[in-house]
């Protein structure tokens, strides 16, 4: 049986893979110190038996062969210590460690929408925009660990980085400033489906800005497909927006560019993606564990 483990930064999602089946997901909320959190995965492990590797997902520039995470996250007291050295004494099992991003991404492209691709960009749209790319078959992590890091690019300016400009929490958090309201990403895309034309302005810029860095990574690599992530990848009017938004980009390229097909699709996987994602990684180091299988129970 693998534990596989994703960490983010409201709560630790956890479930077993067992004879090639990811099973029921549990979750805690994640604590606010690492001591906290080898106590809380210390209680996870004793509800499982047999555990013969762990697999996790967690935020951050993860240097898994290093055997530590560094840049930031959400979840500040996982950076910069041998993290790798640590779990796998508290689990008395190999571990490995995958950005989560990377995870989600691996999800799509061994088991989900991508399954086939040779090459494939993944955007997960939340809290901020990043991703992962894939191309020749392999993950792109980069010299540096920073592959996949798109939120990071600039647009019009030092203030104006990809994360600000095309996330979905990011744009309701500049229309709550102006408008001294308290509403979510969707509750905003949901005012402007109704109409609202306010609504409709910040859905709009939002909505150019992500097609405008999708435009660009799509010249950069050239995917086969564009996976898109987050909450927003649960609406197909958006989705659909999106699609178009890219297409009429490229249509206006100087030179009429006619055979760069718009190839934008949602995620399968919602919650489960970085579970999976994290397994695959382990089962690309450890070969000998069985084939995880999509069934979930």
């Amino acid at each position: 049986m693998i534990l596989t483990i994703d960490i983010g930064g409201t709560s630790v999602k956890y479930a077993a893979v067992t004879d090639g089946n990811l099973g029921k997901i549990s979750s805690f909320e994640t604590p606010k110190t690492w001591d906290e959190m080898v106590n809380q995965l210390r209680d996870v492990a004793q509800n499982f038996t047999n555990i013969e590797g762990v697999a996790i997902s967690a935020p951050g520039v993860v240097k898994f062969k290093d055997g530590f995470i560094s840049g930031n996250s959400a979840v500040p007291y996982i950076h910069h210590f041998p993290i790798v050295d640590t779990l796998e004494k508290l689990f008395k099992a190999p571990v490995t460690i995958e950005n989560d991003a990377n995870a989600a991404g691996l999800a799509e492209v061994k088991q989900g929408v991508a399954a086939g691709a040779n090459s494939a960009i993944f955007v997960v749209v939340g809290t901020g925009v990043g991703g992962a790319v894939y191309l020749n078959g392999q993950l792109v992590r980069g010299a540096h660990g920073y592959g996949g890091e798109f939120g990071y690019s600039f647009f019009d300016g030092v203030n104006s980085q990809w994360s600000v400009k095309a996330s979905a929490v990011e744009m309701a958090r500049r229309y709550n400033v102006r408008h001294d309201t308290s509403l979510s990403g969707k509750e905003l895309y949901d005012l402007a489906e109704k109409g609202d034309g306010v609504a409709k302005i910040n859905v709009s810029r939002q909505l150019d800005s992500l097609a405008r860095g999708i435009f660009n990574l799509m010249f950069i690599v050239d995917p086969d497909i564009i996976v898109i992530g987050g909450g927003l990848s649960q609406n197909a009017d958006i989705l659909n927006e999106l699609n178009q938004r890219v297409s009429i980009l490229i249509a206006d390229v100087k030179g009429h560019i006619t055979d760069m097909p718009v190839n934008i699709k949602a995620a399968q996987f919602g919650n489960s993606a970085n579970l999976i994602g994290a397994y695959e990684v382990f089962k690309s180091y450890y070969p000998n564990v069985n084939e995880m299988k999509t069934k979930q129970v």
